[in-house]
């Protein structure tokens, strides 16, 4: 859709980020487009984390763990037929409805939380 890498950063300190955008003539099709998320695991955005995780009778402490940011926010969703989120999975393309996340959300799944609203 672009013809050049176009990279957003958000200040921590604002709630949204308005770009321009002519420069690309964009058109948006009546069916919508797809908008894809990266994490990048590079060193400066690492950071770690430490927790303690029991293992049936075993208590490990202090086990660290490398994360990255950022961390994508994140709502419910009804889990239906019209639900297209997606996240890449070492086998491919999945939709998030798939994601084991640990617990249930009586019916509903998580997203990425964005909204883009495109104006003249």
């Amino acid at each position: 859709m672009l013809f050049k890498d176009l990279v957003l950063e958000k200040p921590q300190s604002k709630n949204a980020l308005k770009i321009e955008v002519s420069e690309f003539y964009i058109n948006v099709p009546k069916e919508g487009f797809f908008v894809a998320l990266e994490h990048l695991f590079i060193k400066e955005n690492a950071y770690k984390e430490v927790h303690n995780y029991r293992l049936n009778d075993t208590v490990y402490k202090n086990v660290a763990s490398t994360k990255y940011a950022p961390v994508f926010e994140g709502i419910l969703e009804e889990n239906d037929e019209k639900f297209n989120s997606y996240y890449l999975s070492p086998a491919g393309w999945r939709k998030m409805n798939t994601l084991n996340v640990g617990q249930k959300f009586d019916g509903e799944v998580p997203a990425p939380a964005f909204i883009l609203k495109f104006t003249d």
